[in-house]
């Protein structure tokens, strides 16, 4: 597998987890006029705060899935060109 697929894979999956730890973590935040607040107030609020943090979450989770998964691949290529040059 080559480093640029391993890399967009990683970074794929990251993002599909941000989406799911942003739905799971913007469900969670309470709105601050809560108590005044209809019903239908409240689910647009909760769906607007779950969208913009899946969103943002799975940006991050993104980025840090294609960093390190490069740094990695990186790493492997240069152990393994020095063990090539050592004749391991």
């Amino acid at each position: 597998m080559s480093m640029a697929y391993f890399v967009l894979i990683v970074r794929d999956a990251g993002g599909g987890m941000g989406v799911f730890m942003g739905m799971l973590f913007g469900a969670l935040e309470t709105p601050l006029h809560g108590d005044t607040m209809t019903a239908r107030q409240h689910f647009v609020h909760a769906a607007r705060t779950m969208g913009s943090k899946s969103v943002q979450m799975a940006k991050t989770f993104a980025v840090m899935g294609a960093i390190f998964s490069g740094t990695e691949c990186v790493i492997e290529k240069v152990l393994f060109y020095f063990l090539e040059l050592c004749g391991v």
